[in-house]
């Protein structure tokens, strides 16, 4: 994960930006905080909003998880390769039918945020870009969240602010709230009305804050 930092370098370099800020959302969270731990002179703060968290550093993540999501980390920390195929074999129908992937059941705030037409088809472009290229990578991106990240959070010296709502479905508030405790200046804020889509709704408030 902190080979990812590496190429975030190179590409501040070619744009002329000596210091920036960085936001991850979702499974990008622990990419923002590898940006800080390998690059503490040039990132000026770190965005979170609606992170996944470490399992091995939020022991409650990780006894929390459901029999078949456990067997998938299991899986991906000894047989990685065949991790990738049981993700890509999984995920076939967002090859067919990447539409369906916004039509699963979720909580009111992003059922309101999805039937905005404009962020939908945001949305979608993003899911068909995404698995354009076949499944294999994003098969290899839930490989490496499963695994250590390669960081501890106590590594993480910058800024960080973190967001999440308290409706996400998939990472409870909890967990977050163990994550926060272990960075050494982490600001959170929290949503009673938000759930995990909030980088959409809350995108202003989160670029002003981050923006160096």
């Amino acid at each position: 994960m902190l080979d990812w930092a590496d190429d975030v370098a190179e590409l501040a370099d070619a744009l002329d930006i000596d210091r920036f800020g960085v936001v991850g959302t979702s499974s990008g969270g622990p990419y923002a905080l590898a940006c800080a731990v390998k690059l503490p002179a040039r990132v000026s703060g770190v965005g979170l909003a609606s992170t996944v968290v470490p399992l091995d550093e939020v022991a409650p993540a990780l006894e929390d998880l459901e029999e078949k999501e456990r067997e998938l980390v299991r899986l991906a920390r000894h047989d990685p390769i065949q991790a990738v195929k049981a993700v890509a074999e999984g995920g076939g129908w967002l090859l067919e039918s990447p539409e369906m992937f916004l039509d699963f059941p979720r909580p009111e705030p992003e059922q309101k945020m999805l039937a905005d037409t404009e962020v939908r088809a945001m949305y979608l472009e993003a899911i068909r870009e995404a698995v354009r290229p076949g499944l294999d990578g994003y098969g290899w991106d839930e490989v490496v969240e499963r695994n250590p990240w390669g960081l501890s959070l106590a590594e993480v010296k910058a800024e960080v602010y973190l967001w999440h709502g308290d409706q996400d479905p998939y990472i409870p508030r909890s967990h977050v709230e163990v994550m926060a405790s272990r960075i050494a200046d982490c600001q959170t804020t929290f949503y009673a009305d938000e759930a995990h889509g909030l980088i959409v709704t809350r995108w202003r408030e989160i670029l002003a804050t981050v923006t160096p």
